[in-house]
């Protein structure tokens, strides 16, 4: 009934490979298969989508991790310079740091690659494990003689409060229609109608208000991207989280993607992400510009104080 398949066209992006993998078959009964077909689906969306939120966030940690790993290497003569004072302490202090550089940079990056290297692994073993186990598990629940129906209860809970609010009264099983008349008319109307008109009107009022500030977000955002264009791409580091944030938000495309994770510098991928943004226009900016509050916060606020 089911068969591991996946795309055979090459893609860098981990997003892109879960997206492009499924246990069902292209061709299938869907009249035999349903209700299992759909329990299925719905099962394997879920788990894609939870995979591809927790790799966006350990793929964070993962590149954060080359600077922490070398931080950490250098320390010892980080100490040792800010010990050292008087005429001359600058001289001396770049002195014992490019001393120390020299000294451990065969092992220094090495070390921080091989951590790196471990982390990307252990993500790759994660994911296998978790697409494994769990679709396993749906697989075994699809093939009892009576799925298990659905919890509701929460989202039952949702629309009746949305509807009360919206008619302002409580909901009953049985509630007989109070009419009055409309004046500026023959027809009767349900008392319920007046409410249910203003609280329209005050749900297009604020959905208006949440269009203009989110307008105006978007063109702040935007503007930012394009002042800073400079600094930006030469200070950003986190490039590949931020691509991440963009990819998973659908803001550039894998192939997009794949060309900025080949660039060899963090310089050399901002270039070819700045070309992005300038065809994607004010919304893929503003996308940026929030992925990189989120993975640059002390960038952003040093370029926008005075």
């Amino acid at each position: 009934m089911v068969i591991i398949m996946s795309s055979r066209k090459s893609q860098k992006s981990i997003s892109a490979k879960i997206d492009n993998f499924s246990i069902l078959l292209e061709s299938y009964d869907e009249e035999t298969m349903f209700p299992r077909l759909a329990f299925l689906k719905t099962e394997e969306h879920k788990l894609k989508a939870d995979l591809k939120n927790e790799i966006v966030q350990r793929k964070k940690t993962i590149y954060s991790s080359l600077t922490k790993s070398i931080m950490t290497s250098m320390l010892p003569s980080y100490i040792e310079a800010s010990d050292v004072h008087g005429k001359g302490s600058l001289k001396r202090m770049q002195d014992i740091l490019e001393s120390h550089i020299e000294s451990s940079k065969s092992t220094m990056f090495h070390d921080a690659k091989g951590k790196m290297l471990t982390l990307l692994a252990k993500l790759r073993e994660h994911i296998v494990q978790e697409l494994r186990s769990k679709l396993k598990e749906a697989v075994k629940q699809s093939l009892h003689n009576e799925l298990p129906l659905p919890d509701i209860s929460e989202h039952y809970e949702i629309v009746k409060s949305a509807h009360e609010k919206m008619m302002s009264k409580p909901i009953t099983d049985v509630e007989d229609e109070k009419r009055v008349p409309e004046h500026s008319s023959g027809k009767e109307t349900t008392s319920e109608q007046v409410p249910l008109r203003n609280n329209r009107n005050d749900e297009k009022t604020k959905k208006k208000k949440k269009q203009k500030k989110r307008a105006k977000d978007v063109l702040a955002g935007a503007a930012f991207v394009d002042k800073h264009m400079s600094a930006l791409i030469k200070r950003v580091t986190m490039v590949m989280a931020i691509a991440d944030d963009l990819l998973g938000e659908d803001m550039i495309q894998d192939e997009m993607y794949s060309i900025i994770d080949v660039a060899e510098t963090s310089e050399k991928k901002m270039r070819v992400m700045y070309k992005a943004l300038r065809s994607g226009g004010p919304l893929i900016k503003s996308a940026f510009y929030t992925a990189l509050q989120t993975n640059e916060p002390n960038l952003v606020n040093d370029l926008a104080s005075p």
